[in-house]
């Protein structure tokens, strides 16, 4: 869904949490995606979460923070092949009002 509101993401997404309720057995790292308003379908990865094998929180990566426009779009996109073993991953993803 499009971002309301101008934000923007500090590198290393330092507020942001991850959690899922079952870890995976191996390393599982989600890309975190962003597509300006003007082509909303050309998405960018400008940060990482990663649950590391047999954890259930993870460590979120951004080189450099990130902001966005109203408009914009935020996609996290799920490791391809998924782990079997890895169930109900949720993030909580900060931004901060530009």
């Amino acid at each position: 869904a499009p971002i309301p509101q101008a934000c923007t993401f500090l590198a290393g997404l330092t507020e942001s949490f991850g959690y899922c309720a079952v870890a995976p057995a191996a390393e599982a790292v989600f890309s975190i995606k962003r597509a300006p308003a003007a082509t909303p379908n050309t998405f960018v990865a400008f940060a990482t979460a990663t649950f590391a094998a047999g954890q259930t929180t993870a460590t979120f990566a951004a080189a450099t923070d990130t902001a966005f426009v109203a408009g914009d779009v935020l996609d996290v996109v799920a490791p391809d092949p998924a782990d079997a073993a890895l169930d109900r991953p949720t993030f909580t993803i900060i931004g901060h009002l530009s």
